[in-house]
């Protein structure tokens, strides 16, 4: 059942709705006069509408902006995104689950949805100044380790407790399973059988000096070249020694 109305249109999002929204979320008597959107990220999020909310204020101060974002309302796409429950359990993320991990998120300052009607709204913290990823530039290695370690403070707070919320589908569920073959697609066409079965030499003298690149240059020899993987092996153990070398954890 609904918590409050759900707006179902960007246009919903009233002053009024904003400032009962804001007001449950710690900003106390602020009063916000106007709201006005601008949408975002259009053509990239097909399942859903996001837009920039500006606000103003009568009384007291907030966030001068926020992000609004709804389900699509593409009657073609629209049940594309019911039917995989991406609206439901974004909504029930925020509201069970991302305040317990280890993990900046966004603050939700408006989470409402209904099951039965499948209307969700979400407005959020914006965030737009912080670096967003490029998937067509890729991650420098600093931001590669970032993701790392911010995947381990999502992934370590629920390791093997995630059966306690039967909304989130299981690994081998028909809707993670239908991803298989975009993974194997991926696999083919990486560029594995492409890469020499031996390190150069100025890669060695990288391996000895801790340099990442050259260390995965020879996990991925070592992985895909079994005819060689002994005598890398015999290479590196010489080169490393008694260095110890530290081993990251998933935090519990």
């Amino acid at each position: 059942m609904a918590q409050h109305h759900v707006p179902t249109s960007l246009d919903q999002i009233t002053a009024e709705v904003m400032t009962d929204a804001l007001r449950s979320s710690g900003f106390d008597e602020v009063v916000v006069s106007s709201v006005s959107a601008e949408r975002i990220a259009i053509g990239e999020g097909f399942l859903g509408e996001l837009a920039r909310l500006t606000l103003d204020y009568s009384t007291g101060s907030g966030p001068a902006t926020a992000i609004a974002k709804i389900p699509t309302t593409d009657s073609g796409l629209k049940p594309i995104g019911d039917l995989l429950d991406v609206y439901g359990r974004e909504h029930r993320a925020y509201a069970n689950l991302l305040s317990q991990m280890k993990v900046r998120t966004p603050q939700a300052y408006l989470n409402v949805g209904d099951d039965e009607s499948l209307a969700y709204c979400l407005v959020l913290e914006d965030v737009g100044g912080f670096a967003s990823g490029d998937h067509h530039a890729g991650a420098t290695l600093e931001q590669a380790r970032a993701a790392v370690v911010a995947a381990a403070g999502v992934h370590g707070r629920w390791w093997n407790q995630v059966d306690q919320f039967d909304w989130v589908p299981p690994i081998d569920s028909p809707l993670n399973m239908g991803l298989q073959g975009m993974i194997n697609d991926l696999v083919k066409q990486a560029d594995f059988e492409k890469r020499p079965a031996e390190l150069t030499e100025p890669q060695w003298t990288a391996f000895a000096a801790g340099e990442d690149a050259a260390l995965a240059a020879a996990i991925t020899i070592v992985e895909n070249h079994p005819e060689v993987r002994d005598a890398v092996m015999a290479r590196a153990r010489s080169l490393i020694g008694e260095q110890k070398v530290p081993v990251p954890v998933i935090p519990s």
